[in-house]
This record gives structure tokens, C-alpha cells and sequence, in this order.
């Protein structure tokens, strides 16, 4: 079992460094095509469309991982139909708030700029949660090879669009594009409808029971992570906060390495224990066993990324956004 979890950890770790290298080379490029004011309006857009969304999070991701009856088809049906809802539902408050947050960050076509982008929410409400049930039974190659595959589409047509219009389109679409790619990959490789006729009132109410956990902690991890940039905006400007976020994405790279170990790996792991019904004592000893692996590589890494940052922005960037790396 430890050197499953080895060569998945290994796997984990590979994937987020190809990712995040595809997404350096593609910020670098697009900030010698874009202005840091289009980082920074794209970055309120992103930063308010992740804050709806995670006042709706009812945790029905982490529902299918961690309820017994997961893998069973009624399940996955009723998980479907609410993850279509829940993305209809986001989208509303979204296109309804726009107004507003343009009057009140004074971003000229912020509006606009939220109801496009905010459409991938309705596409990712469709993608299939069979996807999930992999992670459940810690198959995490599939998952893998789709986010890769999307990313990689998605930064090729966001570079080539940068280069024919120069605007801060590219980059709002960017989440549009992703979604599109990652709702038929899904689809295709492991097929789940939608029958809202199929849903069960009873995982409803467990979904829900569950998700007010994931709610609570989700609220909270919002207010630690994204609100900065909300504040910045307010206070500042589009591109004080382009800026800012793209220093922001090069200081958080050990985060979501850890974010994706814990999501791919460490969660199904401690779910398929807790089902199995195993002492607490084991469940330590899993997480244990997979820190252990994990502290020393984000230690070492956020020096590493504390020594080289002004020099990665000194050298790749050009000099509007020299102060990203300080």
C-alpha cells in the first residue's frame, strides 16, 4: 500500500509541475502580449465567480468519495442532477449581481465580463461525476490526463487569441474554454446523464447534511485566500492588481501542489478507511505517512521560490511588471 501511494504521490507531483510550468510559460507569454491592468480585471472576474460559487458548495464532490453508497447509480444520478442545479443556480446569482460589482469596483465591462465567463459554471455542472467516483477508488491517472489535456488546449487558444486581439477577452474566456474541454473528455471517457427524475430526496438531505461542513470551510478558506485581491481592487486599481495577482500565482504554487495531494490522494484514502469502519489510529498513520513525504518538498520549495522570485520577474517579464516578484 506505501508504495502505491508513492507512485501516486510521484504522479500527483509531476502532474502539478507540468501544469504549473505550462502555466508560467503561458503567463509569460501572454504578459509580453497583455497589460497588467488585464490580469488584474481578469482576476476580479475569477475571484467573484469563485466566491458565489463557494457559497454554494453543498459538497457533493466530496459526498460522492466519502458516502458509502457512492458508486451506487441512484447516487450518482441524484450527485448529477444537483451538480447541473447548483451550476444553473450559480450562474443566476452571478448574471444578477453583475451590475453591481461593476458599480462598485468601477471596472468599466465588468458585467459583461462576468456573465460570459461565469457560463463555464453551467458546463462544469454537467461534466461527469463518474470522473469523481475514480478518485473515490484512488484511480487518479484519468483525471490527470484531462486536466492536462484541457489546460493545454486552453493556453493554446488563450495565446492565440492574446496575439490577434490584445485585450482582456482572451483571459475571461480562458474558464469557458477549460470547461468546454473537460465536460466532453469526461463525458467521453466515462459517460454520465443527467435524469432529474432519478434524483433520491434521501442523498439529497445526506449531501446536504455533509455539505455543511464543506460550506463552512469553504466560506472560511474564501476569506483567507481571495478576499485580498477584492480588497486591492477596491482600494487600488486593475493594474496594482494584475500585478499583484500574477506575484500571487508564483507564491502559491506549494499550495496547490498540496491542495491537489489532498484532493487526489489523501481524501479518497481517509474516506475509504472511515468507511471501512477503521480506528482512528490508522487514519493517523495515514496522514502521517503522507506529510511525511510531502513536508520536506514544500519546505524546500517555498525557499526556493522566496530566493528566485525577483529574478523570475526580472529576467522573463517585462519591466511593468518587475514589482509581481518582490
Amino acid at each position: 500500500m506505501s508504495s502505491q501511494h508513492t507512485a501516486k504521490s510521484f504522479l500527483i507531483y509531476g502532474s502539478q509541475i507540468v501544469s504549473l510550468g505550462m502555466r508560467f510559460l503561458s503567463n509569460i507569454i501572454l504578459a509580453w502580449l497583455l497589460v497588467p491592468a488585464d490580469f488584474g480585471t481578469a482576476a476580479v472576474v475569477f475571484t467573484i465567480i469563485t466566491g458565489v460559487a463557494l457559497f454554494a458548495d453543498v459538497g457533493i464532490a466530496d459526498s460522492l468519495i466519502r458516502h458509502e453508497d457512492g458508486e451506487k447509480g441512484d447516487f450518482i444520478q441524484t450527485a448529477q442532477a444537483l451538480m447541473l442545479i447548483r451550476g444553473i443556480v450559480i450562474y443566476g446569482v452571478v448574471f444578477l449581481i453583475a451590475p453591481l460589482t461593476e458599480d462598485y469596483f468601477s471596472i468599466p465591462g465588468l458585467t459583461t465580463y462576468l456573465r460570459i465567463a461565469a457560463i463555464s459554471l453551467i458546463f462544469l455542472g454537467c461534466c461527469s461525476v463518474r470522473i469523481i467516483i475514480l478518485e473515490r477508488n484512488m484511480q487518479v491517472i484519468p483525471g490527470v490526463v484531462i486536466q492536462f489535456i484541457s489546460q493545454l488546449i486552453t493556453v493554446v487558444v488563450v495565446i492565440v487569441l492574446a496575439i490577434e486581439y490584445r485585450n482582456v477577452w482572451p483571459l475571461v474566456l480562458s474558464s469557458l474554454f477549460s470547461s468546454i474541454v473537460i465536460l466532453i473528455l469526461g463525458q467521453s471517457y466515462k459517460p454520465s446523464f443527467i435524469n432529474i427524475k432519478n434524483i433520491n430526496i434521501t442523498y439529497v438531505s445526506d449531501i446536504f447534511a455533509f455539505g455543511k461542513w464543506i460550506l463552512l470551510s469553504t466560506l472560511f478558506s474564501f476569506l483567507i485566500i481571495n478576499s485580498d485581491r477584492l480588497i486591492l481592487a477596491k482600494m487600488s486599481d486593475t493594474t496594482i492588481t494584475g500585478i499583484y495577482n500574477l506575484g500571487l500565482m508564483l507564491g502559491s504554487v506549494i499550495f496547490g501542489v498540496a491542495g491537489a495531494l489532498i484532493q487526489k490522494l489523501l481524501y479518497p484514502v481517509v474516506s475509504d478507511l472511515s468507511r471501512s469502519h477503521v480506528a482512528g489510529q490508522k487514519l493517523d498513520q495515514e496522514i502521517e505517512k503522507t506529510l511525511r513525504g510531502f513536508m520536506p518538498i514544500a519546505l524546500s520549495g517555498s525557499i526556493l521560490l522566496f530566493v528566485v522570485s525577483p529574478i523570475f520577474f526580472s529576467y522573463l517579464y517585462s519591466d511593468a511588471y518587475f514589482d509581481a516578484g518582490m
